[in-house]
C-alpha cells in the first residue's frame, strides 16, 4: 500500500507454518486470534484492527489505519 497511510505503519510478514511459536506468541500477545491469511493492525501492543481472507483489502487497511 502506497500512501500517506502507509507511511504511519510499520509491516511484519510471518509465515504461519515454518514460525508457528512466532505466530501463537503473536496472537496471544496483541488479542488476536489466528486465521490465515490474516491482516492485524497494532496499536499500543493490541490488535485493533484484523480480518483474514476476501476481508483484507486496501479499502479496509486504508480505513483502519486513519482510525488509528
Amino acid at each position: 500500500m502506497k500512501s500517506a497511510e502507509a507511511e504511519k505503519v510499520g509491516l511484519a510478514w510471518v509465515r504461519v507454518i515454518e514460525e508457528r511459536p512466532v505466530s501463537l506468541a503473536f496472537a496471544e500477545r496483541v488479542g488476536a486470534r489466528h486465521a490465515s491469511p490474516q491482516a492485524v493492525l497494532v496499536k499500543d501492543g493490541k490488535a485493533i484492527w484484523h480480518d483474514s481472507h476476501w476481508n483484507i483489502t486496501v479499502e479496509a487497511l486504508k480505513a483502519a489505519a486513519n482510525r488509528a
